[in-house]
């Protein structure tokens, strides 16, 4: 047990060090990057002169190395700020984007998932298995593919054929059923998306893992004497091949997240993604680093999980 707090406490140690790293470079990179809050603003000639005062005040508590330290004590105690365009907390901004976000990315991993254990499954085979290197090059192509260009051409199918809705989380449609039908319909797309920008360095990773377990000794041994094919796979090779398969789960989400930024910017899905782009542009610092923390911590959330799965999963870690 000593052993296990010690690595629980050295993970949740590296974990917040990893976290603070990236919101000081954020910082870092808001502050260099040119312009500032209500400069659009503050140039407009139409704009009155109440709320260009407004705006100059603002434009001083945004000020780079105060705003710096104010943010960091704010953080530590749980404040991230609140917005410099609306006035609202961080906080109360993130919420439902960080849960409109998940509400793609974890159906979108799920199925990924489900897809790859089973193309992999049929894969490794051996009546039907086809060489690796051909497996190897497709899934190459596949994982080439720009995450723009992917989620363009669903955009297209979707317009072509009109069975799917476009754009948003929701159009008020009474005539589409209750509203969580509604918001199924239009997450279809997206997650679709992300699932195929997922599948297919998803499936490269667990063939490789499952495909070298599958050759090993006792697995022909176990087909010798006779052990079918679904049990040897569920009993024999995917025990022996998690942990090697376990570290690409954390792996999977983190390239996850940053696809969907792409994904909903495209779909207009009301996640985290536009909020960021929006909050950039208007060089809204605080709602800025509030998006980038909040992604590093479901990061670091993914990676946990990962770990304690491949603790569990491989005997020798725990020795």
């Amino acid at each position: 047990m000593l052993a296990l707090a010690l690595r629980l406490a050295r993970r949740l140690a590296v974990a917040a060090m990893s976290v603070g790293l990236v919101v000081i470079l954020s910082l870092l990179l808001m502050q260099a990057a040119p312009g500032r809050f209500g400069d659009e603003l503050r140039l407009d000639p139409s704009v009155g002169r109440d709320t260009r005062a407004v705006v100059e005040r603002m434009r001083v508590a945004d000020d780079p190395s105060e705003a710096t330290r104010q943010w960091l004590r704010g953080a530590v105690r749980g404040d991230l700020g609140r917005s410099l365009a609306s006035g609202v907390p961080v906080t109360r901004v993130l919420g439902p984007r960080v849960a409109c976000t998940l509400l793609l990315t974890v159906p979108a991993t799920l199925l990924a998932w489900g897809l790859a254990l089973l193309v992999v499954r049929v894969l490794v085979r051996p009546p039907v298995s086809p060489p690796r290197a051909w497996v190897g090059l497709l899934l190459a192509v596949a994982q080439s593919l720009p995450d723009v260009v992917v989620a363009l051409v669903l955009v297209r199918l979707a317009l072509s054929t009109g069975w799917l809705p476009v754009g948003g989380m929701g159009g008020g449609n009474a005539a589409a059923g209750p509203a969580w039908v509604d918001v199924a319909r239009h997450a279809l797309l997206p997650v679709a998306g992300l699932t195929a920008l997922m599948l297919p360095a998803l499936i490269r990773h667990l063939y490789a893992s499952v495909a070298a377990v599958a050759d090993a000794p006792f697995v022909r041994a176990a087909a010798a004497r006779g052990v079918g094919d679904s049990r040897r796979h569920a009993r024999h090779i995917l025990p022996v091949a998690l942990p090697a398969i376990a570290p690409m789960a954390g792996l999977s989400l983190a390239s996850l997240l940053g696809a969907s930024l792409i994904v909903e910017v495209v779909f207009t899905w009301p996640g985290l993604g536009p909020l960021m782009v929006e909050a950039v542009l208007a060089r809204d610092t605080p709602v800025v680093l509030g998006a980038v923390c909040a992604s590093a911590v479901l990061v670091v959330i993914a990676n946990a999980t990962s770990d304690a799965v491949q603790y569990l999963a491989d005997p020798r870690l725990r020795t």
